[in-house]
């Protein structure tokens, strides 16, 4: 790989920073990881110095190895340059086989596009999301133009896997070395853009080696190295341009498992069953590199920003009708005078009427953009819908023998409500968690302070023990929630209102939780949008002991991960985020430390004393609860340690 590597020259190794920004002697690229996994500390050798990091010496060979030297294999983009970011500590041994765990990958994202790179590459990832990705995403994409590959995942799984499931980003699935179909072992999903080959890749690994892996890590960079070439034919290719041409030149591998296509499969058989697990969730095709620098440039319209309303609480019930609009933006050439863009419920849809569900798009030129806000696709939610149905709408939209499609998923029948009566808007739920009905930051509004979104997580917490917490944040596992706190009656909005102008009212208990604690809490939420009253809402807690033994040292407390923006709204700033605790006003608040910050908080309200546990999001804990160590995230323990004792600040080691 060595003459594929890019070199820094304007940063020569010499102990200074040559050209300014911020890495000193970052010649041939950076670590993330640094030596060691429990003191991270970014260095400037980013080489593969052992087997437990062999995986990105490998896929940095897929992307681009050194071609037609009769040496080892060929890296598709076989004269494109590698930015090398390396992402793993040296040392780290603590994944599956011995790997290192990747440890700095959004930042790794962010290095890269600052430092000019066209495409970047991403062979890791895993469930839930959030705003933070989203918005390192948005930053490569749309203000440094560098499109973002990422692997699907090798679950073998329907399921969205990040970073490659968020907006903007290519998502690639992987197919096998037999027929061109789906990899066993890999993901598919709407979100999947693109699959590529990753069954049996022969590349680079640690110490002049060369091994066959698989996996979606391999189909990834292969794509990647694919879009460099595309970059290298069409210089002046935006990111989203290049990532739309890879999907518009692709072979069409559904007709693999077709029974119509092809006559060794028949209706009912296996492979014909599994083909209708994963059609439409494999992208558009498996990647023609070839095609994509030769054929001929068709248009290529995509749906987003797509926007779901019901005209009025934003909590989709029976009875609500649904109004579905977006923009479509052409990146490529232009439309005809006939496009056009309809809309189909492919999955629950016998829970929603049809009211509207085509409009007119008519021609876009190239880069051009237009909206349906004032044609609208339409849907009612039928009586009998059961609660939190998912329903996934599909939006074709077609330009003569060009057709592409988009999927859209809509939580109806919901058990949460908003509240957007005044400055701050937010999200209750029947199950204690606030801000947002389900991990990941969706379903739900969040924390909003005037558009601006500042919360990943929240939730009541309470707890006897180290060993008995019943709660709905994030678990040990550190990507899902505990799920101990069950509805028993649904939250639902007072009709009329009596204590404020939106009363909330709903129960739940911790059916759920091992052990159970017998805890029955009734919960209610108020908020006003009189002048003096528009920055809070209230929450009520009557927490009932439903079993036959006393609770003691029992607290009560809200769990929340703060992501206070800046004006880069995005990783960077999180990281000059601070939590501090006003003991006069018994609140606990956290705020952007930089210029014009805001600032969020939770004050007691009642007569108890009030405790603040400040946590520091690094590994080791920086003096505090650990919850970044593998497998024991945000324990049971860490829980009620947080809700029993104080740690005052956070954000200033």
């Amino acid at each position: 790989m060595a003459a594929n590597i890019y070199q820094n020259t304007a940063d020569p190794v010499n102990g200074t920073d040559d050209d300014g920004d911020g890495y000193i002697d970052n010649y041939q690229g950076w670590d993330m990881g640094g030596a060691d996994y429990n003191a991270v500390v970014g260095d400037n050798n980013p080489n593969c110095l052992g087997a437990n990091n062999n995986h990105g010496s490998h896929v940095s060979g897929c992307a681009s190895e050194v071609s037609d030297n009769g040496i080892g294999g060929a890296g598709i983009g076989f004269n494109c340059k590698l930015l090398i970011v390396k992402a793993a500590a040296d040392n780290d041994t603590r994944g599956a086989g011995g790997a290192g765990y990747i440890i700095g990958g959004y930042e790794g994202i962010t290095y890269a596009a600052d430092h000019g790179a066209s495409v970047i590459n991403c062979s890791w990832g895993g469930a839930g999301g959030g705003s933070f990705g989203q918005d390192v995403i948005d930053y490569a994409t749309l203000t440094k133009n560098a499109l973002v590959v990422a692997a699907a995942g090798n679950d073998g799984a329907d399921a969205a896997f990040y970073p490659a499931a968020y907006t903007y980003v290519l998502s690639v699935a992987a197919t096998n070395s037999v027929n061109d179909s789906k990899a066993s072992f890999s993901n598919y999903n709407y979100t999947v853009d693109i699959c590529t080959p990753g069954n049996d890749i022969y590349s680079t690994i640690y110490n002049n080696l060369y091994s066959s892996l698989d996996g979606t890590s391999m189909a990834s960079p292969i794509t990647a190295g694919a879009a460099a070439l595309v970059k290298s034919k069409f210089p002046t290719y935006t990111a989203m341009q290049i990532g739309q041409r890879l999907k518009q030149t692709t072979d069409n591998n559904y007709s693999i498992y077709n029974a119509t296509t092809n006559p060794n499969i028949t209706p009912g058989a296996s492979a014909y069953l599994s083909s209708t697990l994963w059609r439409n969730k494999m992208g558009t095709g498996r990647l023609n590199a070839f095609r994509a620098l030769v054929d001929p440039q068709g248009s290529s319209v995509v749906f987003q920003n797509e926007d779901v309303v019901d005209n009025n609480d934003m909590a989709f019930i029976v009875g609500d009708t649904l109004h579905i609009s977006g923009e479509f933006v052409n990146y490529l050439a232009a439309t005809s005078a006939g496009t056009t863009a309809s809309i189909k419920a492919v999955v629950n849809g016998a829970n929603v009427t049809v009211v509207d569900t085509t409009t007119t798009l008519g021609v876009l030129n190239t880069l051009a953009s237009t909206n349906n806000n004032a044609d609208p696709f339409k849907f009612k939610i039928n009586a009998g819908t059961p609660l939190n149905t998912v329903i996934t709408f599909r939006v074709l939209i077609k330009d003569g023998s060009y057709a592409t499609s988009y999927f859209i998923n809509v939580t109806t029948n919901v058990d949460y409500i908003n509240v957007r009566i005044n400055d701050l808007q937010t999200t209750i739920t029947s199950k204690s968690k606030i801000g947002w009905n389900q991990d990941g930051a969706t379903e739900g509004l969040g924390f909003t302070y005037l558009g601006t979104q500042m919360l990943y997580e929240g939730g009541l917490m309470i707890g006897t023990s180290a060993t008995a917490v019943s709660d709905r944040v994030r678990g040990a596992d550190g990507s899902t929630s505990d799920a101990d706190f069950v509805s028993v009656t649904n939250v639902y909005k007072a009709f009329p209102d009596v204590v404020s102008e939106f009363d909330v009212h709903g129960v739940f208990d911790d059916a759920a939780a091992t052990p159970v604690q017998n805890v029955n809490v009734r919960h209610n939420a108020y908020a006003w949008s009189t002048p003096g009253n528009r920055k809070y809402v209230i929450v009520e807690y009557f927490i009932k002991n439903t079993g036959a033994t006393a609770l003691t040292n029992l607290f009560a407390g809200i769990g929340s991960d703060w992501d206070i923006p800046g004006p880069s709204n995005g990783a960077t700033d999180y990281a000059k985020n601070k939590a501090d605790y006003d003991a006069a006003r018994k609140m606990g608040y956290a705020w952007f430390s930089g210029t014009n910050g805001k600032y969020a908080g939770i004050k007691v309200l009642n007569n108890e004393p009030g405790n603040h546990y400040g946590i520091d999001n690094t590994a080791g804990g920086a003096g505090g609860l650990d919850i970044n160590d593998a497998g024991n995230y945000y324990s049971t323990a860490d829980k009620y340690t947080a809700l029993s004792t104080p740690r005052l600040q956070a954000g200033f080691g």
